[in-house]
């Protein structure tokens, strides 16, 4: 069985123009009250949590390729920690 290499399997990280890059690092509390939320993508905390199922994903992705048969307790653990 030839299993690929996690990088082989990742797509390009995105480009994010200027509004979308101040928006992501941008700390909620600098918002108002009745700031439009952005249409496309809507607001820093959606980027956010979006953002962290990605990463839980890429993490799994990664165990999953190193060890294929660990069990699903491990993999929890590992995204835990």
């Amino acid at each position: 069985m030839t299993t690929r290499r996690l990088p082989d399997l990742l797509p390009d990280l995105p480009y994010l123009d200027a509004a979308i890059a101040l928006d992501v690092y941008a700390h909620s509390s600098l918002y108002y009250d009745g700031k439009p939320v952005n249409g496309e993508y809507g607001d820093n905390q959606r980027l956010s949590i979006l953002g962290e199922a990605v990463l839980n994903m890429a993490v799994t992705q990664s165990l999953f390729c190193k060890k294929p048969l660990k069990s699903a307790e491990t993999i929890v653990v590992r995204l835990v920690s």
